[in-house]
């Protein structure tokens, strides 16, 4: 009989796995390329719109998903900040470690969403507008410079209502990304004071070192050897004063800018609520209700492939020309309860029966329906204007009706609006009619009041009525 050995065939295996292992991993981190900060041109506001004009011209059409590295950023930032908080740094990153973790808030920032979005090259389209509006700027959020950029780019192609509402992931990715590029910079400086240190305690024997040669031809090098030396600020520190003050400038830019866009409304960026914001029941609607509707919308213009803006348009010609009544509705009664049962197929005419009824735009749209893939960050922050109306319109009823000669006013003000001066016509005759806020409802021909009707039959002359609404 013959005895089967697995043993020494067993260790040989998972040795030739780990040596393949840790040649590919070796392999990695010689081929990887590393990542690199962009270059940043600063673009004066006179020449802004130009500009944005151009950059929003030259991205081509997007395609594919996109990626982010916030995790690693995140990741990078935290382990510096332990690294740099060493007493043998001699406090020359104190004013980068004063203030708590900046990327604590940024922690419970849903960045995922972004891989979602239409991309170019890899990258959220979001994300390079958000890119090109603060590193145009030194890093300061402008919410002017945001919305020219938008406006730019909606002239072109409207961006999509999922673009609109993560752009503030947009901006807080990019400054995330900038300040992972900041703590890099310090750390390097840190490792480069480390070698200074070494190039200082050499007791002369570094004047032969080809190592050191090389780095005792730079200005911050030899700052960082005065340092080391403890020398004076007066001695040869200026350099590298320079260089922490200019990376502090924008570390300081970065985290103002991280406030401001958390505190910054996006939602008013999207250009179809330019249309929609002239129905009373959508302006008027709450937040919840605007997502799932605006939501819908695009998810509609999308599966015919047509611009947002523009369905939009389509949907405002269809709410003045279309019929009402597509929804089907199945009535019973249940243990003494009227139930009623409505349904409508999810197109135009469920957006357009929505804009003419708010019982509608509340019973498709409210909160018992869910908005799929949009959530706000109020992890971070509370927003009390989110589809803030762009235009604040309030509808006005005259109430005028002159059928068969006869008079009948009923008109209405809205909230803020106290009085209104209208001229009619009639059978070739102009009429004034004054529309006065009072405490109680009251009509007037000239100086007489009309007590008892609303209904006047109207003189052949040109005539004077005023009406008191409360």
């Amino acid at each position: 009989m013959k005895t089967c050995r697995f043993g020494n065939n067993s260790s040989m295996v998972y040795a030739i796995t780990a040596i393949v292992l840790v040649f590919f991993i070796v392999l990695y981190a010689l081929t990887r390329t590393k990542e690199r900060e962009r270059f940043a041109i600063f673009i004066s506001d006179n020449d802004f719109n130009e500009e944005a004009k151009k950059f929003v011209r030259s991205m081509p059409l997007p395609k594919g998903s996109a990626t982010q590295n916030a995790k690693k950023y995140l990741r990078g930032i935290s382990f510096c900040r332990f690294l740099l908080k060493r007493k043998k740094y001699k406090g020359i990153f104190d004013d980068f470690l004063q203030d708590e973790n900046p990327v604590q808030m940024l922690k419970k920032v849903d960045f995922e969403k972004l891989c979602d979005l239409p991309s170019v090259e890899n990258k959220a389209r979001a994300t390079l507008i958000a890119s090109f509006c603060l590193s145009s700027d030194r890093f300061i959020f402008d919410g002017d410079r945001v919305q020219a950029a938008v406006e730019r780019h909606n002239e072109f192609r409207t961006l999509t209502f999922l673009e609109i509402m993560s752009m503030k992931q947009a901006f807080l990715y990019v400054l995330l990304e900038k300040l992972y590029f900041i703590y890099e910079d310090l750390h390097t400086i840190a490792k480069v004071m480390k070698i200074a240190g070494k190039y200082v305690g050499d007791e002369g024997l570094s004047a032969t070192n080809k190592k050191f040669a090389k780095y005792s031809k730079s200005k911050l090098f030899l700052s960082l050897c005065a340092i080391e030396a403890n020398y004076s600020v007066s001695s040869g520190l200026n350099d590298v004063v320079f260089v922490i003050d200019k990376l502090y400038s924008t570390y300081a830019n970065v985290l103002a800018s991280i406030t401001d866009v958390l505190n910054y409304d996006f939602s008013k960026l999207y250009s179809p609520l330019e249309i929609l914001d002239k129905f009373p029941t959508f302006s008027n609607a709450k937040e919840k209700c605007k997502i799932n509707f605006l939501s819908l919308l695009s998810k509609l213009s999308d599966k015919e492939n047509l611009d947002e803006f523009m369905y939009a348009i389509r949907l405002e010609k269809y709410v003045d020309t279309a019929s009402s009544g597509h929804a089907r509705v199945k009535r019973m009664t249940v243990l003494g309860k009227f139930i009623a049962a409505f349904s409508q197929s999810e197109d135009a005419s469920l957006l357009g029966a929505a804009l003419r009824s708010d019982l509608l735009m509340n019973l498709y749209f409210g909160d018992n329906k869910k908005s799929k893939s949009i959530d706000s960050i109020s992890k971070i922050i509370d927003f009390e204007n989110t589809f803030e109306p762009i235009y604040k319109f309030s509808p006005m009823n005259f109430g005028i009706s002159t059928a068969n000669g006869v008079l009948h006013l009923s008109p209405h003000l809205p909230v803020g609006v106290n009085s209104a001066d209208v001229t009619f016509c009639e059978n070739g005759v102009d009429y004034d009619l004054h529309i006065r806020r009072g405490t109680k409802k009251e009509i007037f021909l000239g100086d007489t009041r009309i007590e008892g009707t609303s209904y006047i039959r109207l003189p052949k002359n040109s005539a004077e009525f005023t009406v008191i609404v409360e």
